[in-house]
């Protein structure tokens, strides 16, 4: 009954109490070490019954517990929450597939979205599959049509996607082909063209004779030696008159060989050959 004994046993209790709380405490935060050094200190106190400790571990395990389910929890929902993420994701690449916006508009094609963000390898490499083959698809489409200038650009934009290289060097080599005979088939002035030999017509006898003057306008291919070909006459005034001597002239006409994307070309080109009197 000493009063120092009530006052010690008082502090011990104080002590105790302490303790306990900073170990519900680290439990509550994560620091289940310090928790369990907290409650062995506790446990050291003299005087404290050992039921009470045994319940204070009991609250203290199910604090962990409940943090510990709360953190499963938490990473489960945003789990759950990148699912629906990617899910979203994926429907919006596939949407713009479907949709035929390959490559534009910027910012709202498939090709943009699929590089927005960062997805499973799996899905990912699904995707850009399925976008591989709608590109291809488009690029065969367009070469068929006549949209060359599309189709160069899907692709440049299929090259960058990695896969199929097999597929897309034969679509490479098929769209060379028809740039170049779609330049080839473009009719150009004599202007535009280096010239080595433009000999003038002979003046037809009796055209001569008769001052009979007038004109020729024909089409003719500048091979890729500089030679002519194909000249075909296309209209002349008058018929019949100058038309052969033109055909003639421009059979013996030599040109440097027009070059385009890297390569010595034939070139459809037009002219008109005036017959005039000095």
């Amino acid at each position: 009954d000493h009063p120092l004994v009530d006052d010690t046993r008082m502090a011990l209790n104080d002590h105790a109490a302490r303790l306990v709380a900073a170990a519900n405490q680290h439990a509550q935060e994560g620091n289940d070490a310090e928790a369990e050094a907290a409650l062995d200190l506790a446990a050291r106190v003299p005087g404290l019954d050992p039921a009470y400790i045994a319940a204070v571990r009991e609250s203290v395990g199910e604090i962990q517990q409940a943090r510990i389910d709360a953190e499963r929890s938490l990473v489960e929902q945003e789990r759950l929450a990148e699912e629906q993420e990617v899910a979203n994701w994926t429907a919006l690449v596939r949407s713009a597939i479907e949709s035929g916006s390959l490559i534009a508009p910027a910012g709202e094609s498939a090709l943009d979205y699929l590089a927005s963000r960062e997805a499973p390898a799996v899905t990912k490499a699904q995707l850009t599959q399925e976008l591989l083959t709608a590109l291809t698809t488009a690029i065969q489409q367009n070469l068929e049509s006549g949209d060359l200038a599309n189709a160069e650009s899907l692709l440049g934009a299929a090259g960058n996607l990695g896969d199929n290289a097999e597929v897309l060097a034969s679509l490479q080599d098929a769209l060379e082909r028809k740039l170049i005979e779609a330049e080839s088939s473009r009719v150009l002035g004599l202007r535009d063209f280096v010239h080595i030999k433009t000999d003038p017509a002979v003046y037809p006898i009796r055209a001569n004779r008769m001052n009979v003057t007038g004109w020729v306008d024909l089409e003719f291919t500048v091979t890729s030696t500089g030679s002519t070909a194909d000249i075909e006459v296309l209209q002349s005034e008058p018929e019949k008159v100058f038309e052969r001597s033109a055909v003639q002239a421009v059979k013996r006409w030599q040109f440097v060989p027009r070059q385009y994307r890297g390569q010595l070309i034939d070139q459809r080109a037009a002219a008109r050959l005036v017959f005039e009197l000095e």
